[in-house]
């Protein structure tokens, strides 16, 4: 690997790490293990790896509420459709997003069964993984459903983790439901119906 190419991928994991710390730390496992691997083995497991990524991924981005009435519901393994329903959502799918995501997919799940696996194509399936992630991030940051939300980080902590999901508040026909949008990493809730109720739960 290329010290300058190199440097673009630990940029572009490091700006993952904002929005996801967990999937960035697996793709700089991947990096470091493209690293030291020599055999075919090791090649193989990177592109396990990368694949393992990409399922973690989506299913950071995804939530039930994604899906369509009358659409397939995702597996928890599903990746592809997973980030296809999430970039649906988020009326963020530009086509070659979705191409892009099955790509590395099935690149990486090839790697994997590769019994003559070389390190030239574990190195392009982990950069263009790398890339993916962080366009995907960038169309859901940037779509307007994103970003019409009172707070698209955490005040609390910083994440953007950041979910939607439901608060039941009483009153005298029985209860009402609204919108709460919680940070996955901390907590933290706020409810804008309330008159903008926050916290930490």
């Amino acid at each position: 690997m290329s010290s300058d190419l190199a440097a673009i991928i630990g940029r572009l994991i490091q700006q993952i790490g904002v929005f996801n710390a967990a999937v960035a730390r697996k793709l700089s496992i991947a990096v470091e293990q493209l690293e030291a691997a020599k055999s075919v083995e090791e090649y193989q497991q990177i592109g396990i790896l990368v694949r393992d990524t990409l399922i973690e991924f989506g299913q950071s981005i995804y939530k039930e509420n994604m899906v369509s009435q009358g659409a397939t519901v995702p597996s928890n393994s599903d990746a592809k459709r997973m980030i296809k329903y999430a970039l649906d959502y988020y009326g963020a799918d530009q086509e070659y997003l979705g191409y892009f995501v099955k790509t590395c997919y099935d690149y990486a799940n090839a790697i994997q069964h590769d019994s003559s696996a070389k390190r030239e194509s574990v190195f392009r399936v982990l950069s263009m993984t790398t890339l993916c992630i962080a366009l995907v991030i960038e169309a859901v940051i940037q779509s307007d459903a994103y970003t019409r939300r009172p707070y698209y980080k955490c005040p609390n902590c910083g994440s953007l983790e950041l979910e939607v999901g439901e608060h039941w508040e009483a009153d005298y026909d029985g209860a009402f439901k609204m919108e709460k949008l919680v940070c996955v990493e901390c907590g933290w809730f706020y409810i804008e119906e309330l008159g903008g109720v926050s916290g930490v739960e």
